[in-house]
């Protein structure tokens, strides 16, 4: 289907359209977003720099030091700030995939004291509560399941070029079967845990593909507060034999894999104490006990969880996501 919108052809991705009318209800998910993200983004420099200052400084309010984000078209601003002084503390930037030999990317991987950017990172699908995740099975009440964002030709090249041109890989992954699409083209690239192929998110895995990354030595990029803010819903999306690896944070520690914890800010708060409660309590709403949340069980303990964290922040870099 492709829908016109504020004069752009919307020809890829996901058009909801009204039952049996094929009428277009106006939402637009993952690659159809794209088109119109693009000609509504922000283009005046002077106001994106701000914005990144007022993100800055908020993350330093909370006590951050350091923070990873994933800013697209944002190499250039953040070498202006850095060059003006303006930092307020260090950023870890990561690049999109696709910038990855462009202008919009440092040639090589680059580090200063407060500003980094050696990693880039690639999109395998959704998210659980758009149900474009992608998963092994259909989700609950549906038909569907999910979506790929990337034929296994086409991640596998992108992984090839960006590990090429040495920087660390990182890929969002929320479904089984993204995360599967993930670990295949990691091996097939010749990816290995010398290289700290990361893997961000993780939300549904399997016995098989928890044992693959421990192989594979992938680091786990998890964000603990998604637990309570997902357990509103996410029973409802999810099959019961899907939740027992799950948000499974604790096994995926026990198995030995590196979980680094991060915030996914905006989506979640910037405050790594947060962060950290949710982890060790995985409440299902941050005002009551653990239980009705996926896999309960694996909340960490506090030593745990901060052990954790200490490693994951030698592993990945940094551990809180900004943008």
């Amino acid at each position: 289907v492709c829908v016109c919108v504020l004069g752009l052809n919307i020809d890829s991705g996901i058009t909801e359209l009204l039952t049996l009318a094929g009428v277009p209800t106006g939402v637009l998910k993952e690659d159809a977003v794209e088109s119109l993200a693009t000609a509504v983004a922000e283009k005046n420099e002077a106001l994106r720099l701000q914005y990144l200052q007022n993100a800055l400084h908020q993350c330093a309010s909370f006590g951050l030091t350091a923070v990873q984000t994933n800013d697209k078209d944002c190499w250039a601003l953040y070498q202006k700030l850095e060059k003006e002084g303006k930092l307020p503390i260090r950023v870890f930037l990561t690049v999109e995939a696709s910038e990855v030999g462009t202008s919009k990317a440092p040639a090589q991987p680059y580090s200063s004291p407060m500003l980094q950017c050696s990693r880039a990172k690639l999109f395998a699908d959704g998210s659980l509560g758009a149900e474009t995740a992608a998963l092994r099975q259909v989700y609950q009440g549906s038909s569907h399941r999910g979506v790929l964002l990337h034929s296994a030709a086409d991640m596998l090249a992108a992984m090839r070029k960006v590990h090429k041109a040495g920087f660390q890989l990182e890929i969002h992954a929320i479904g089984d079967a993204a995360a599967a699409q993930v670990l295949q083209c990691l091996q097939e690239a010749g990816i290995t845990a010398a290289d700290r192929p990361v893997l961000t998110h993780a939300q549904v895995l399997g016995a098989d593909l928890v044992h693959q990354m421990q192989e594979l030595g992938v680091v786990a990029n998890v964000q603990p507060s998604f637990v309570p803010t997902d357990a509103k819903w996410v029973l409802k999306r999810l099959s019961p034999e899907l939740l027992p690896y799950a948000y499974c944070w604790k096994t995926l520690l026990q198995r030995g894999i590196c979980v680094a914890g991060g915030s996914d800010s905006p989506i979640e708060s910037p405050d790594a104490l947060q962060g950290l409660a949710d982890a060790i309590f995985r409440p299902n709403t941050r005002v009551s006990n653990t239980s009705g949340t996926p896999a309960s069980a694996a909340a960490a303990d506090m030593p745990t969880t901060a052990t954790a964290a200490a490693t994951a922040a030698a592993a990945t870099t940094a551990t809180t996501t900004t943008t």
